[in-house]
């Protein structure tokens, strides 16, 4: 680390006058790094931008996917193993029945005894099939490990056609009725009902009227079943119809208005670093800003969950071959949705991430690896969400940040940081990604804590190569509790060398 301290100092002076000038932070302020010539991050102890609840972390569940890879349909349940390993993220949300496959699957299909159930056919690239992980299956997953359920209403038909609104909205009636009926004997309710899912886009491209339309009736019925429920609609991160004339943030302003009456929380699908065609992190968290800015200066709350996202192939992921699937949980994967994570930490107005997607390694997006004697194996996707996770502290601190190097996919920064504490400051941790081949020093500091800190452990996943995982090969990646060099230079203030391609967290008390 000799030869870069003089550059770390100044850009903490930097940081230090950056933070004086500062008022009220806005969503962009929260997610800046300032080019400079060294890694620096200065948090304060005496302020928190959010409280961090365990729902921040979630899962997008395609709950066909999860049927094919991580069901057991000759004992009827779940893979025991796949239940432990996300117990290790409780409080988690789990999003189902998923995306695309939500909007053609009737909730009735897929309830009652797995016998009776009806073989139909749910996707284009499979024989009809039954619903054996259904509605009454996937509510017994969600207490299994703890976790909290969220249900997109199926806004839209079945694979072979487009159903009436008002047909739509008895089936949600019914189904929101069900769903209370059961919670009142143990089974979790719907944290949040998604309003359809992509219906703005692809072969879709409805307007914002008839979305509205369709999303107020569903919606309505909904509460006729359950008076408490609460709503998310899907925003456009991209001018999805700019063809019909459309802005991103035109469409946006015309289905929140639509949709006002219901007092709606946002939600915003991020598929990101797939050069040359996918955008990077940072183009969708600007994205992101706009949407909060622009609600918020309606009066809306500017709420938003993060509702899909994940690291692309590159090239556009529509039609990847499967010969680079492995590239969506790979290392650099884990690194690009770890960055994601981070970077929404800090701001208020994200309510929580669904990772895409809860499935294992015979599709795209595996968080886990099937192998051939049937065992499990966490991707490193997965293995990076587990470092964050058990690191997490519930107050996202203040910080400023300044960013030397640039990282592999055009990025303009080699490290992206966070840092969290407990509520009595206590406690400590250090969120931070290297997106970079070579080893980053990262100046960490902690302004006003109560008591001198130290560094007391450490979680990483880290490798030279950035496009190694675990998708061939069990282990490769693992988990590693190896402290990092670290220089103390000052009371509450380390030089911290973060490993190559890496994924770390450190916790001081």
């Amino acid at each position: 680390m000799k030869g870069i301290v003089t550059s770390v100092l100044l850009a903490a002076s930097l940081s230090l006058a950056w933070g004086q000038v500062q008022a009220e932070r806005s969503c962009s302020d929260h997610i800046r790094i300032v080019r400079s010539t060294a890694n620096v991050i200065t948090a304060d102890a005496l302020k928190s931008t959010r409280t961090l609840d365990p729902s921040f972390f979630g899962f997008n569940l395609e709950w066909l996917e999860f049927q094919l890879g991580l069901w057991d349909p000759s004992a009827h349940r779940v893979l025991p193993e796949v239940t432990r390993i996300f117990k290790a993220f409780p409080g988690a949300v789990y999003r189902f029945p998923g995306g695309t496959n939500a909007n053609h699957i009737s909730w009735r299909d897929a309830t009652g005894p797995t016998g009776s159930r009806p073989e139909k056919p749910y996707v284009s690239w499979m024989p009809p099939l039954r619903a054996e992980f259904g509605l009454e299956e996937y509510l017994r997953f969600v207490n299994d490990v703890g976790g909290q359920a969220w249900y997109v209403a199926n806004l839209y038909g079945s694979p072979t056609g487009p159903r009436s609104a008002p047909e739509l909205a008895t089936e949600a009636r019914a189904l929101s009725q069900h769903v209370a009926q059961r919670s009142r004997y143990g089974s979790p309710r719907i944290l949040r009902w998604e309003l359809g899912n992509e219906l703005d886009r692809g072969a879709h491209k409805w307007s914002p009227a008839k979305l509205a339309q369709t999303a107020n009736l569903v919606a309505q019925a909904i509460r006729q079943g359950d008076a408490s429920a609460q709503f998310v609609h899907l925003q456009q991160e991209y001018p999805a119809q700019q063809a019909n004339g459309y802005t991103a943030d035109r469409y946006n302003r015309e289905l929140r208005a639509g949709l006002a009456a219901l007092k709606p929380d946002l939600a915003l699908h991020f598929y990101y670093d797939g050069k040359p065609d996918t955008p990077s992190v940072n183009f969708f968290l600007r994205a992101l800003c706009q949407v909060v800015d622009s609600a918020k200066s309606e009066g809306g709350s500017g709420k938003v969950w993060i509702t899909e996202h994940a690291r692309v192939p590159n090239g556009f992921w529509v039609g990847t071959p499967k010969a680079m699937w492995p590239e969506t949980a790979n290392l650099l994967a884990a690194i690009s949705l770890a960055d994601m994570l981070i970077a929404l930490a800090p701001i208020p107005e994200v309510s929580g991430a669904f990772t895409h997607s809860l499935v294992a390694s015979g599709s795209p997006w595996p968080l886990l690896h099937k192998r051939a004697d049937q065992t499990l194996d966490p991707s490193a996707t997965l293995l990076g969400m587990m470092v964050l996770r058990q690191t997490m502290k519930p107050q996202v601190l203040e910080a400023t940040q300044f960013g030397g190097g640039r990282g592999w996919q055009g990025a303009t920064y080699a490290v992206r940081s966070a840092v969290l504490s407990t509520t009595d400051r206590g406690a400590y941790t250090l969120w931070s990604i290297n997106r970079s081949d070579e080893a980053q020093t990262l100046l960490l500091q902690i302004k006003n804590a109560p008591k001198e800190l130290t560094i007391t452990g450490a979680l990483r996943i880290a490798d030279q190569n950035s496009i190694t995982g675990n998708h061939s090969q069990a282990d490769r990646l693992q988990i590693e509790r190896t402290l990092p060099a670290a220089k103390q230079s000052g009371p509450n203030r380390w030089l911290i060398e973060l490993a190559p391609n890496s994924v770390n967290a450190l916790l001081f008390h």
